[in-house]
């Protein structure tokens, strides 16, 4: 309440006391006098008056002294506002007509120092957040926050928080305070319900891809693929595809990404209609060559290339046949083949040796009287041998006898005699008779 006053600075100003004339009987209710007690509470906070603290002590006429409380009636009407406001004053009592003033201390209130704003951390949660005040408020405070007290979003900062105290009869008093509000973590069952899972396709030519699914409406996925955005590829290969995902509140953490490995297998071919078979050809001077069947039927990137291929003279080749594709596909395989480039044939069965009679000249003899027509790729070769039982080889018929001729054949210089082959070959022999000269 204040300090209670040991005495009065202003005495009781009493004016039947001091003039007994002016203090009749009447109108006092057989009252002699009446003081305000001395033992009051002269330092006050504004407002906080309590006029029962306050007695008069009265004495009637019969002798009888009493302490009667003040009442609000009992203050002078000009001197009641001076209880609410803050300064050093006197104000007059009045109990019938005996009046007393007493010096006063109105002092203003102060707000209690435990007052304080309660410094918070919290994590966001979508829901309004605020500080809340320590300590006892006085009845009828105000609060004022300038800068407000209710926040959701989070912050990289604290929110500084400023409360205003307001009350009749009080300073204000400013408080100050700190909220935190924390990312959140965004719900990890949400997140393990999230797929993002390895793939495996074939290629076709078309883009394949990888995407989350389950994804939270509240989410967006962005790809990349080492770096370039994206999650599509269209070309054989193992490509990982990483998945950041956004949350579209920024009140929440970042969410770790994922990676799946999107594997595009290559294809292979259909060879069902393609063949690279074996053939034979008979030589005939020209070009022969392999081809592999079928290869309309393949993609037009395909390209084949022969190793061995394109023969003339005849003999057995071992073809290959070179496939090169799309890198999307599995490579083809060599073929191989057997190209036959056989002998030609040169019939000789038409042919005769009848015997060719010359006479003697002391020049070599040669038999050349072949019957049917010798290919011009052909040159008879003749050997000799006299026609007799030791049947010795002659090498140059001269003299008078018989010879027997045996014809062989050459090819002529340039043909190759593997691309020929002599059948039906006369095997009777020719003969040529020398006769003597007539003349000797």
């Amino acid at each position: 309440m204040g300090l209670l006053k040991k005495s009065l600075f202003t005495k009781l100003i009493l004016p039947c006391l001091f003039f007994p004339f002016l203090c009749s009987c009447s109108g006092n209710n057989g009252i002699t006098s009446a003081v305000l007690d001395e033992n009051y509470p002269d330092t006050l906070y504004v407002g906080d008056v309590n006029f029962s603290d306050f007695k008069f002590n009265v004495t009637h006429t019969n002798g009888l002294v009493e302490q009667i409380p003040v009442t609000r009636s009992m203050v002078d009407e000009n001197d009641l506002y001076k209880f609410y406001q803050p300064g050093n004053w006197k104000i007059r009592f009045n109990y019938y007509n005996f009046y007393s003033i007493a010096e006063f201390t109105i002092l203003i209130n102060e707000f209690s120092d435990d007052i304080h704003l309660i410094n918070e951390t919290v994590a966001y949660d979508g829901q309004s957040h605020g500080l809340s005040i320590g300590g006892s408020l006085p009845e009828g405070t105000e609060v004022y926050y300038p800068s407000g007290n209710s926040f959701i979003d989070s912050s990289p900062t604290p929110y500084k928080i400023t409360a205003i105290l307001t009350k009749d009869g009080y300073n204000a008093k400013t408080l100050t305070g700190e909220l935190t509000i924390n990312k959140a973590y965004y719900d990890q069952s949400k997140l393990d319900a999230i797929i993002f899972e390895d793939k495996e396709f074939v290629y076709d030519g078309n883009e394949k891809s990888i995407e989350a699914e389950n994804v939270p409406d509240d989410i967006t996925v962005s790809y990349s693929i080492e770096g370039n955005p994206g999650n599509k590829m269209v070309d054989a290969g193992e490509y990982y595809v990483r998945a950041d995902f956004n949350v579209t509140n920024p009140n929440y953490y970042p969410i770790h990404y994922k990676i799946a490995k999107l594997t595009i297998l290559k294809a292979t071919y259909n060879l069902s209609g393609v063949h690279f078979n074996d053939k034979s050809f008979v030589y005939d001077g020209k070009i022969h060559s392999l081809e592999v069947t079928g290869a309309e039927t393949l993609p037009s990137d395909v390209h084949i290339e022969y190793v061995n291929n394109g023969k003339i003279n005849a003999d057995t080749y071992e073809v290959i046949a070179k496939f090169t594709g799309n890198i999307n596909f599995n490579p083809i395989n060599d073929m191989h083949a057997y190209m036959y480039i056989l002998p030609q044939s040169i019939d000789l069965g038409h042919l005769n040796y009848p015997p060719q009679e010359v006479n003697f000249t002391g020049e070599i003899q040669e038999y050349n009287s072949f019957e049917g027509k010798i290919p011009t790729i052909l040159y008879p070769v003749c050997t000799y041998f006299h026609n007799d039982q030791e049947a010795k080889e002659v090498k140059e018929p001269v003299d008078p006898g018989e010879y027997i001729v045996v014809v062989s054949f050459l090819f002529v210089d340039g043909a190759i005699p593997s691309n020929f082959e002599l059948i039906n070959v006369p095997t009777k022999c020719g003969l040529l008779v020398i006769h003597e000269s007539q003349g000797v």
